[in-house]
């Protein structure tokens, strides 16, 4: 994913030989931060598409040539909005996968921590832009996919091929499942942007996987009684 480390290495790097004052160094290290935060407010109100570095400098209190020192292009900006607030979310919804507990009960926490996650005022805007805009912009899709999407893919099958191996799963293609445990969380972004100012009985993304993730254990589950010898 996009290294926020990297990017301020480069920018102190043609100054290596000066000795900035300490107040100047906590400025620039803190500013591709400042830039993030301002773009994902300018993205979310105006769209990816829309939105331009000038937009982010504006709101930001900067000119658009220190935009293009941090990030020169709005893909790279957006790589870095992305990897900036979904790093730590990923982080630890790798350590749930890895906790003790039967799969089924780490399945069950990660999905519901994934949609927690979705109610996090900030994510669930950079959740929205993804699913409505990023189908038009490939090389951002492809990254996305990579750093995101795949290894997301991967933790979840893992769990359902260690439910099958340890007999709690049956016999079911890993891969075809994780799919659809993940299919709701989008699905909610666009029931809650399309439709839920005028549902009458409003749900939470919790309270939607709680059902999902109940439904999904109960189909992955053996069925020990049709195994037994008549």
């Amino acid at each position: 994913m996009f290294d926020l480390q990297k990017i301020n290495e480069y920018s102190f790097s043609m100054n290596q030989g000066a000795t900035p004052t300490p107040k100047f160094r906590r400025r620039s290290e803190a500013r591709p931060t400042e830039l993030i935060e301002a773009a994902l407010a300018c993205f979310a109100e105006k769209g990816f598409a829309a939105t331009r570095l000038a937009d982010v400098g504006r709101r930001a209190g900067v000119s658009p040539g220190t935009v293009c020192l941090y990030f020169p292009t709005k893909e790279r900006l957006f790589m870095a909005v992305i990897d900036h607030y979904l790093r730590p979310v990923i982080a630890d919804q790798a350590r749930i996968a890895d906790e003790a507990g039967s799969p089924a009960s780490r399945l069950r926490r990660l999905m519901l921590a994934k949609a927690e996650s979705l109610q996090r005022p900030n994510l669930a805007a950079l959740a929205r832009i993804i699913v409505c805009e990023i189908g038009s912009f490939p090389e951002v899709g492809r990254e996305f996919y990579g750093s995101v999407i795949e290894p997301t893919m991967v933790q979840i099958a893992q769990l359902i091929e260690e439910g099958i191996a340890c007999g709690e799963f049956r016999q079911v293609p890993a891969r075809v499942h994780a799919h659809i445990l993940v299919a709701p969380l989008p699905f909610a972004l666009i029931w809650e942007a399309c439709y839920g100012h005028l549902d009458p009985q409003p749900s939470t993304p919790i309270e939607k996987m709680h059902a999902h993730i109940d439904s999904s254990l109960r189909a992955l589950a053996r069925d020990t009684a049709a195994e037994q010898p008549r």
